[in-house]
């Protein structure tokens, strides 16, 4: 995958980049580039952030289901149940989006309940840490369209 995002991002930098006059498509293919560029060096991180925010996120909603209602928590016991065996970043991230799912459904049944402090802090830290781990930043910057 990342020789292909190289090949790419060569093909665009080296032969239509020179062909495009100063402006705003050569600002947005900037852009384009600068990200292709970012996808090559975070890709080999995907997996092992997957892993990692897929474990934390599992873990908080273990300490969730007791705190929430009977059908959301058989969701959760379900997709804890279900794990995923599998590595590939594809099915690493659709269980990922499954326990988000289930994580930001979870929060308002703890809202305002004494007994989910706790676990209602663990939840943010983890958001925040999760932001700063996420391997993928974007890189373009916002083009100024030249008015006409």
């Amino acid at each position: 995958m990342t020789d292909q995002l190289a090949g790419v991002r060569r093909i665009l930098d080296e032969i239509i980049a020179p062909e495009l006059r100063e402006g705003y498509p050569s600002q947005i293919l900037r852009g384009i580039i600068k990200n292709l560029e970012m996808l090559e060096g975070a890709w080999g991180c995907i997996v092992p952030f997957l892993e990692w925010d897929n474990d934390a996120t599992a873990s908080l909603l273990e300490d969730s289901a007791p705190l929430v209602s009977g059908d959301l928590r058989e969701e959760i016991r379900v997709a804890l149940g279900q794990g995923t065996s599998a590595r590939s970043p594809e099915d690493l991230e659709a269980h990922n989006t499954c326990l988000r799912g289930l994580l930001a459904a979870a929060i308002p049944h703890m809202a305002g309940r004494e007994d989910s402090f706790e676990v209602l802090r663990r939840i943010r830290d983890h958001l925040v840490e999760r932001t700063s781990r996420y391997p993928f930043r974007m890189a373009i910057a916002s083009p100024t369209r030249a008015k006409s």
